[in-house]
């Protein structure tokens, strides 16, 4: 394999040296390597695929090194991992399922890989350091959902730079592809890939900050140019479908620039984040990188309980989003407005949901005329403050 800026490392076993290669099975499609001596090459230039992409994405400031993979059998697990202590990709090698006899996923690799730039590059890196059984719909610690998050992400975000369109699913067949199934990060549907329709089994797309599903698709919002609502708040923690839209609309595209940005070049407390909360503080802190109420409903829709984060400063009340906070008379007009003469909505429910009805998850249906009386009240007669933010 002939580059001038990388080498490719791997063993000599001779298998399938036909050049083609199985995708996405069984409803795949061939894939020829560069050279006849197929499946090695064939994962080299995945891998090298995914150095690419991160090298344009940071300006080739960041490199995370040479990248080591190993193929061979794996008995205990049957499927590509990440070993952090090795600093190594294991590759699964299928044994007998024909007419794919290598069966390396595309998307798998890029998996592992993303899992390695995490943890060399020192972001979403605060992981037990043991091989791990991950599921979507898991529920675990904040850091290792972020870790898998990205894992994800990075997947998802290869396969729009390599195929030049929106995937936004993940398609991984493991155990010799006897098991495939796919992740969806747009709508969080998961289940199993068929030969002629996909079994959805359910979604973890409301399940909060400590599922790597939720967490994949809160950067997956973040970048792509879909606006979407699948899910309400009732089905925060939920994996049953249907969910339930509630009009609060993901309508934010900003690429990839600023989540790498957020993860590589800020720190929270000494460090990079260590997790999609932290990749919050990392966003809007020093110099915000914007968008904060289109921020704020990505992570309402993808379930997070402790951080929506619009509420600016300590108290609610401002409704018409002042930058510097201020609340005053001109937050009781556009109240009034909205309420009564069909104005726009507040770009933040926790701001106008001034008597906190909705506790820390303010949405459209806790701004009533209660909130209205309260800042009325608070801004002309001396009344009590609004609610702290939450």
């Amino acid at each position: 394999m002939n580059h001038t800026t990388r080498t490719i490392d791997s063993d000599t076993i001779v298998d399938a040296s036909n050049g083609w290669h199985w995708w996405r099975w069984p409803m795949g499609f061939p894939i020829e390597a560069d050279t006849v001596d197929g499946k090695y090459f064939y994962i080299a230039n995945t891998v090298q695929e995914g150095h690419r992409l991160w090298a344009s994405l940071t300006s080739g400031m960041h490199d995370p090194g040479k990248t080591h993979v190993l193929t061979k059998e794996y008995v205990l697990y049957n499927r590509t991992h990440y070993s952090q202590v090795e600093d190594i990709i294991r590759v699964e090698n299928c044994r007998y399922k024909l007419p794919a006899p290598d069966c390396y996923d595309r998307d798998p690799i890029l998996h592992e890989l993303g899992h390695r730039l995490a943890f060399t590059q020192q972001f979403f890196d605060d992981v037990p350091d043991t091989l791990t059984i991950y599921s979507p719909t898991s529920i675990v610690t904040f850091g290792l959902a972020a870790n898998e998050g990205f894992a994800e992400f990075w997947c998802a975000l290869a396969d729009m730079n390599y195929w030049g369109d929106l995937d936004s699913v993940h398609d991984d067949s493991f155990n010799d592809f006897l098991d495939t199934t796919f992740k969806n990060y747009e709508s969080g549907k998961y289940g199993q890939k068929g030969d002629i329709i996909d079994t959805v089994i359910g979604t973890f797309n409301a399940l909060g900050p400590q599922s790597g599903g939720a967490v994949a698709g809160i950067l997956w919002d973040i970048y792509d140019d879909t606006s979407d609502n699948f899910s309400g708040q009732q089905d925060w923690g939920d994996t049953l479908l249907p969910h339930h839209p509630d009009g609060v609309w993901d309508s934010l595209s900003d690429g990839a620039g600023n989540i790498i940005e957020a993860l590589i070049n800020r720190t929270i407390d000494g460090h990079r984040p260590d997790n999609i909360l932290e990749f919050w503080d990392a966003w809007f802190q020093p110099e915000p990188l914007g968008h904060r109420k289109k921020m704020g409903d990505i992570w309402y829709e993808h379930g997070d309980t402790t951080h929506l984060g619009c509420c600016m400063g300590d108290m609610r009340g401002n409704v018409n989003y002042d930058p510097n906070d201020e609340i005053d008379i001109a937050d009781v007009v556009y109240m009034v407005d909205f309420m009564f003469d069909g104005g726009p909505a507040p770009s933040c429910w926790a701001e106008a949901d001034i008597d906190a009805s909705g506790g820390d998850s303010s949405g459209p249906w806790d701004v009533d005329i209660s909130d209205l009386v309260v800042l009325t009240d608070y801004m002309f007669s001396g009344g009590v403050a609004p609610w702290p933010c939450p």
